[in-house]
């Protein structure tokens, strides 16, 4: 799997949620109590190279990357609500999914 970052290098997929992870820098997140979904379980934003890039994990614990979310799709899907934060998730933020291909 390969992703095309803002370097002039490919990554692969691990390799950036590695970098996020440990790279950048905190800026929210939601738990599975929280989001009370059956499909997400957790839902983080981070900021890396100027940017939102969110990583999700679903109740199967799989893991996406969503790059370069815009700061008010996030805030969108922050903001606290009395429905579904899936159908927020995929209002918000599942269009921003990375286009990380399986080679």
């Amino acid at each position: 799997m390969s992703v095309a970052t803002d370097t002039s290098e490919n990554i692969t997929c691990e390799e950036l949620m590695e970098n996020i992870v440990y790279e950048g820098i905190f800026f929210g997140g939601l738990d599975d109590h929280t989001l009370n979904s059956s499909f997400l379980s957790n839902v983080t934003a981070y900021i890396y190279n100027d940017d939102i890039y969110v990583v999700s994990t679903d109740s199967r614990d799989r893991t996406t990357i969503n790059c370069k979310v815009p700061k008010g799709d996030w805030d969108a899907f922050e903001e606290s609500c009395n429905c579904s934060y899936s159908k927020k998730f995929d209002e918000y933020i599942r269009r921003h999914q990375c286009d990380c291909s399986s080679e």
